[in-house]
């Protein structure tokens, strides 16, 4: 790149550790709509015993912007990390994880090595009033680094290579085609269960239908007594199923409601995770809450319209779709799939606006247990 850049020196020990200027004094700045995205050999989850008594600014600093409203990424190596250390870079993940889960936060970090030889990189990327700033150089996360080391890194202002290093950071997070270098529109994956595809219309008999669910989150979430089903209220002539208690969903994974289990596994080859109809012992069955919709229905989605509600165990909605003519309140409904045996897929799988022509697409190969 050419011009003239805004700039600043950061060097160990003297002025790394900062909060008026440097990264601290930078990702400080950082709030609601903007973007801070972490690629790092290691982050300490604290430099002393523990995190009150003796935190890592810099990963304090980062939470800190999450919790004004900033969207935060933090990758890290694990081909380096020892996952049984206390203080290595799966510790330091699980904390913030943990944290971002417990204040609903736009927050997530993760342990990669997408290059197959780790991750050495020190880089620092923010976005401030669509402003972007690079902050690269030997610093790590170690409190050696920032008290005991003679370290040196530039802090520029720069939109170009902003936007250059934000999709090589794309490409290591995993979101390469998501991970927009113009971040108008961007969202960023949620930190909630989220209906990921929705077999309504199958060739054949409805008992072939399905509903699945996806964790984008980096931690597992217990889904016991979470609720599924179509009733919008509870005199509905719908149907609502629990989960039993034990249920839950592995980061990044997949959980598959089937009407009929024998029916889907003529289709699909393989048994659900749970049925509503008791059509085979292997699979449990979900339990039917009575006291929402009627006893008597069934939860069978209908071609012309319906609803599909995730409620947790407190009957909150967690996430909710809805197409054809059926609506729910706030949100906009996806038209009708354009032949049988297509889906509604969420598409990409971890992208949540409450607008279901934005997030789903009529799919024509239903790929239950497979996110796209």
């Amino acid at each position: 790149f050419t011009g003239q850049f805004a700039l600043e020196i950061v060097q160990s020990p003297e002025n790394s550790l900062r909060d008026v200027d440097g990264l601290l004094g930078l990702v400080n700045r950082a709030g609601t709509g903007d973007s801070v995205w972490v690629e790092q050999l290691g982050e300490r989850p604290y430099w002393g015993d523990n995190p009150t008594d003796d935190p890592n600014p810099r990963l304090e600093a980062y939470i800190a912007a999450a919790r004004r409203g900033a969207s935060v990424r933090i990758l890290l190596d694990s081909y380096f990390d020892n996952p049984n250390s206390v203080s290595g870079n799966t510790a330091a993940c699980a904390y913030v994880n943990q944290i971002a889960l417990n204040e609903n936060l736009s927050l997530a970090c993760r342990t990669a090595n997408p290059t197959g030889l780790g991750i050495h990189n020190k880089m620092v990327l923010v976005q401030i009033g669509g402003k972007g700033y690079i902050h690269v150089g030997s610093i790590n996360g170690t409190e050696q680094s920032s008290k005991g080391n003679r370290e040196l890194a530039l802090q520029v202002q720069s939109d170009d290579a902003y936007a250059l290093l934000a999709e090589l950071f794309g490409s290591d997070w995993g979101y390469e085609i998501y991970l927009p270098v113009m971040f108008d529109d961007y969202v960023p994956p949620a930190r909630y269960v989220l209906i990921s595809e929705v077999l309504y219309d199958p060739i054949g008999p409805d008992d072939a239908e399905f509903i699945e669910l996806t964790n984008p989150t980096g931690q597992p979430i217990d889904l016991s007594n979470y609720a599924l089903g179509d009733a919008v209220n509870r005199t509905d002539f719908e149907d609502t199923r629990r989960f039993p208690a034990g249920t839950s969903i592995a980061p990044g994974g997949t959980l598959v409601v089937a009407t009929a289990a024998t029916a889907f596994k003529a289709e699909f080859g393989v048994n659900p995770d749970f049925e509503i109809l008791s059509t085979d012992g292997a699979v449990p069955d979900m339990i039917d809450d009575l006291t929402w919709g009627d006893p008597n229905a069934l939860l069978q989605l209908a071609n012309g319209g319906d609803e599909v509600i995730l409620r947790d165990p407190a009957d909150q909605i967690v996430d909710a779709i809805a197409y054809g003519s059926g609506q729910i309140a706030g949100q906009a409904s996806c038209a009708l799939v354009t032949a049988s045996n297509h889906s509604l897929e969420r598409y990409p799988s971890w992208r949540d606006t409450d607008d279901c022509t934005a997030d789903f697409r009529d799919w024509p190969f239903p790929n239950p247990n497979a996110l796209p």
